[in-house]
């Protein structure tokens, strides 16, 4: 390969990043119609993709790429706001202190997943799971966990949907998927003829319904485990997964 760009480059006029241009910057980057200045170094270190692009020749007679705002080197199917919120990882004004909504979190972690960027993927998803419940609702933490292959995310959301009165919305189905419905359907079903038995057994043996809300949660945790195909787990009185 001769070229480090595998994208065909705007039509726009690029202008230059208001930020993220540095004056000491080694590199530029084109991505959609604005050109970013910034520091090879942190692609280098920290990606196994960038550090093989950059090492690829240049290519007889060719003016190497990334070296001036008329060859820069182009990167594909990126937004140029997704790769601002990358940056400000490597450039946040507080350096380790990283505040942000899901959403900047996300977009960070979709670009840390593409480029193998594993130190940062990693950040991404740590800062994600201190997200409380409230702030990411079950289906959208399902997207989540599908889009960046977050096994560890699957159970809680899928128990949340299973367990709440109201069925799923249209949109909500259509941001899951087939599959999921199909899957959230089936553990509905089965969760509620759990219920149906055990309502039928303590009338049986004690005349009344017992109430036994920790055998009856962890009956649920179990029941959509299994159905998922992963390991059952212990649930607290407290509802936590141990």
């Amino acid at each position: 390969m001769e070229s480090k760009s595998i994208f065909l480059p705007s039509l726009e006029e690029p202008q230059r990043h208001v930020e993220y241009y540095l004056d000491d910057g080694n590199v530029i980057f084109q991505v959609e119609a604005t050109l970013f200045k910034v520091h090879r170094f942190f692609f280098v270190r920290h990606s196994e993709l960038f550090r093989s692009m950059f090492s690829l020749p240049s290519g007889d007679g060719k003016k190497e790429e990334g070296q001036c705002d008329e060859h820069p080197i182009h990167l594909p199917i990126v937004t140029a706001q997704d790769f601002e919120n990358f940056l400000w990882i490597f450039y946040a004004p507080n350096f380790g202190e990283y505040v942000a909504p899901v959403e900047k979190w996300c977009s960070i972690l979709g670009l840390a997943t593409r480029w193998e960027f594993d130190g940062i993927r990693s950040l991404a998803i740590r800062k994600l799971n201190e997200f409380p419940d409230g702030d990411i609702p079950p289906v959208d933490r399902l997207v989540i966990a599908h889009r960046f292959q977050l096994e560890d995310w699957l159970l809680k959301p899928y128990v949340s949907l299973v367990c709440r009165p109201a069925p799923l919305t249209v949109d909500e189905g259509k941001k899951l998927g087939l599959e999921d419905v199909i899957l959230l359907c089936r553990a509905r079903e089965e969760i509620k003829h759990r219920e149906q038995l055990l309502d039928r057994n303590q009338e049986i043996y004690y005349g009344t319904r017992v109430n036994e809300p920790l055998i009856e949660r962890q009956s649920v945790w179990n029941a959509v485990a299994h159905l998922l195909g992963i390991p059952e787990i212990v649930v607290s009185s407290r509802g936590n997964t141990q």
